[in-house]
């Protein structure tokens, strides 16, 4: 019985290099990374053996193009980048690396005629600057209404170009795992498990970083005015919030880049905080094995987890995973979590006037 509990362990964390119909298992060495601040997932993989090398046995190449698939289930789709043979003696080894088709648009510059677009949809502008490269567009958000006009920048790359997009709504992207680009907004639902120190964490490693935050902010705008309003009332307008967990005296004031109003200002201050404040702490916890839990789903970033590692200064919260790794090498099988505040990833959706 537990050998056929570490066989069925074993196959759901089987990894496969998919090439032209041919299938590469048995890598000693695997690392697999997925990011929400990134536009596309990566993968390292190797192996090492003794005995006659052989043409035949690897004919993986630069520029192939791949999958990699864990149990079966594709968690890359795209382009080996590089390939590492070595041979010392009877030693024999063999390094492949490669990421999502995604990343050529991080990597390539967006060249689109005319160059412009007036009153199109956010995700078919997005649609539009992707196709060259084979890669559809999915909005799993609200993206509102039309963006009224938006130009490329000379030199920007498609990455760029999309980011400035998303930033009109307050929307993230990300790679699907069929290589594709999927629009996002961070997940708020209900914690999909409980990572507790002693319990299913092996380790823990803390980042807590305080110099970003501040104890007031201080947003100072103007708007149009009017018959109505004017002079100080339009030109002298502010918004403020403050940061209870900063004790000392740091004050930021930030000069508004469209117009707004008292409300949208106070809006903005809060943001700051809490974005900020959010960003003061995240984690990386290392976990056995790639999954939730047995036979469930692969850890994947944007995941909401509850986090209770008291001991690392991480109190009982509820957190949210915005990068996963998956690695193998002869200390084990595991998974690395990099998980942060909810807050820290809240999106301010920026005015296409300030454009």
């Amino acid at each position: 019985m537990v050998d056929a509990v570490a066989e069925t362990a074993k196959a759901a964390e089987k990894v496969e290099l998919s090439i032209g119909g041919s299938l590469y298992s048995g890598w000693k060495s695997i690392t697999i990374s997925r990011s929400l601040d990134q536009v596309t997932g990566t993968f390292q993989l190797g192996l090492a053996w003794k005995g006659a090398a052989t043409d035949a046995e690897f004919p993986i190449n630069q520029g192939d193009r791949c999958q990699v698939l864990i149990a079966g289930e594709p968690v890359i789709d795209g382009w080996i980048d590089a390939v590492e043979p070595s041979i010392d003696g009877t030693d024999h080894a063999i390094g492949v690396a490669g990421r999502d088709r995604t990343g050529d648009l991080a990597d390539c510059s967006a060249i689109h005629k005319p160059g412009s677009w007036r009153n199109v949809k956010l995700e078919a502008i997005a649609a539009e600057l992707a196709a060259p490269f084979g890669i559809s567009v999915t909005a799993k958000a609200s993206t509102g209404k039309p963006i009224v006009r938006f130009a490329l920048q000379q030199g920007e790359t498609v990455q760029a170009a999309i980011e400035r997009l998303l930033r009109f709504r307050g929307l993230l992207m990300a790679p699907a795992p069929g290589g594709n680009l999927e629009i996002i907004t961070p997940d708020d639902g209900a914690p999909v498990a409980t990572l507790e120190l002693g319990v299913n964490v092996k380790a823990v490693r803390v980042r807590l970083d305080g110099s970003q935050r501040f104890s007031d902010y201080l947003i100072k705008g103007q708007s149009a005015g009017n018959n109505e309003k004017h002079g100080k009332t339009v030109s002298q307008i502010k918004g403020t919030a403050t940061d209870a967990g900063v004790t000392r005296h740091r004050p930021l004031l930030i000069v508004a880049e469209d117009q707004g109003d008292g409300a949208s200002l106070a809006t903005r201050a809060k943001f700051e905080a809490g974005v900020r404040a959010g960003k003061s702490t995240s984690a990386d916890i290392t976990v056995a094995g790639w999954r939730v839990s047995p036979g469930g789903k692969l850890w994947d970033r944007n995941m909401p987890v509850r986090v209770k590692c008291a001991a690392a200064k991480l109190p009982d919260q509820k957190m949210l995973v915005t990068a996963v790794t998956y690695q193998k090498d002869d200390s084990g099988t595991t998974a690395t979590l990099t998980v942060m505040p909810p807050g820290a990833w809240k999106q301010l959706a920026e005015s296409e006037r300030a454009k």
